[in-house]
């Protein structure tokens, strides 16, 4: 994990400045994980991977569009194997970002998350 931080980081320092102010469209990666916070039932916290696809529209405002999507998790309840599943989430939002070097952006919009489980005698969406 150690390896792919300091990749990561020298990969970031070694990118030239780009001018997100201007107009037009961008398009980035995500990564990370999501937790999974369900009541009696031990999961681990699958990885996530995704994509973003924006376009500026001048001095802050942008319109955005995400997709996310987990790896297998599996979770248990009182030691025995329970369910695998998976989350995948789409949204669209509305973005500003104030103008400068170091910069505040806001969200707002619509998200639309499907989590999938099955399990020995059932599945659930």
């Amino acid at each position: 994990m150690k390896k792919i931080a300091l990749s990561a980081a020298i990969l970031m320092g070694a990118c030239g400045s780009v001018y997100a102010q201007e107009p037009g469209v961008y398009i980035g990666v995500k990564g990370g994980s999501f937790r999974v916070d369900v009541e009696e039932v031990d999961t681990n916290n699958p990885t996530a991977k995704g994509f973003i696809l924006g376009y500026n529209l001048g001095k802050g405002p942008a319109i955005e569009f995400e997709h996310n999507k987990s790896d297998t998790f599996t979770a248990s309840q009182y030691g025995y194997y329970g369910a695998e599943g998976d989350i995948e989430t789409t949204a669209l939002y509305f973005a500003y970002r104030s103008e400068g070097t170091v910069f505040f952006k806001v969200k707002g919009g619509i998200l639309k998350e499907d989590v999938k489980a099955d399990g020995y005698y059932a599945s659930a969406s």
